[in-house]
């Protein structure tokens, strides 16, 4: 059993999300929340190819809540998420010179951000080049119009990061 609360479903769906270990609870829902709508804004490969990304992390969590007491696992999550969110603070000052997205825009910054960060992934494999210089240019001229420090950091296309949620 997982600590959040169930969904009602027929026992046949019920049955197969509970062998992929994707039951029908928060976490699983969570998931397949942000899988639609990156499939809704994304409809191609990144779209496509986030899904299973999502849902597989969803069923690790899943997986872990059946082996692991509930009090640890939320503490160590607890910890890497302010750990994380600490370091992201630290990088967007460092490298870009500003605050992140999360202080103008929250939805931007829970929703949007992670697919950007996704897509800077598949630039980085080499995928949508022409994406890629065309964000690259935005960013740049984002940057230039609000005055931005991050500019000339590391090579072409890096200090860019996540955009600050600026494109």
């Amino acid at each position: 059993g997982t600590n959040t609360p169930s969904v009602p479903l027929p026992s046949r769906t019920s049955a197969l999300l509970a062998r992929l270990h994707l039951p029908p609870n928060l976490g699983t829902l969570a998931a397949a929340t942000y899988s639609t709508l990156y499939l809704l804004l994304s409809p191609n490969a990144a779209g496509l190819s986030a899904t299973p990304f999502i849902m597989g992390m969803a069923a690790a969590s899943n997986r872990l809540q059946q082996r692991y007491p509930a009090k640890k696992l939320n503490g160590v999550a607890a910890g890497l998420h302010v750990v994380s969110w600490i370091l992201q603070f630290v990088g967007h000052g460092l490298f870009e010179g500003r605050k992140p997205a999360l202080l103008d825009n929250l939805v931007q910054a829970l929703f949007l951000a992670p697919l950007f960060v996704w897509y800077e992934g598949l630039f980085r494999l080499g995928f949508y080049g022409g994406l890629r210089r065309e964000v690259e240019s935005g960013v740049r001229a984002e940057m230039e119009r609000i005055g931005g420090k991050g500019e000339g950091k590391g090579k072409e296309g890096e200090g860019e990061g996540e955009g600050g949620g600026s494109v």
